[in-house]
């Protein structure tokens, strides 16, 4: 199972992964639930809906919830990716490096472009690394 996600702004889109993923029935897409990050199977990509954010979001009541423990893959977007050292720059609210050390058995792969490289940024003792980081 792997934890993808619908690129929001300028953000590396995944669709083709995503669509892969759909017809092998991995995908796993995150949602919010207040502040936290909760994980649902999408078998559709017509079951998303827009959170108020502005991000699509799988829709809770079209998708079920999945557990975090069949998490083998995450794709994780950022703003800046440090790759020498696989730091990763996120959006400021910590979703993501809150949720991340619950996915015990996955490894994290931080995906971007080649312009959001960032040779070095202040990491912060909460900051999850990545296991690999691929900018394109």
């Amino acid at each position: 199972m792997v934890l993808s996600y619908v690129s929001f702004n300028n953000e590396l889109d995944l669709s083709a992964i995503n669509n892969h993923l759909i017809r092998e029935k991995k995908l796993i897409l995150p949602g919010m639930i207040g502040n936290e990050i909760v994980l649902y199977q999408v078998l559709d990509m017509k079951n998303l809906q827009k959170h108020r954010l502005g991000f699509l979001q799988p829709d809770p009541n079209k998708c079920p919830l999945i557990a975090n423990s069949l998490v083998q893959l995450a794709f994780i977007p950022g703003l800046g990716f440090d790759k020498s050292n696989k730091n990763r720059l996120g959006y400021g609210q910590g979703h993501y490096d809150c949720f991340l050390p619950h996915l015990e058995k996955a490894k994290f792969f931080g995906v971007g472009f080649k312009e959001q490289e960032i040779h070095s940024f202040p990491i912060e003792e909460h900051d999850i690394a990545m296991h690999e980081v691929y900018l394109f």
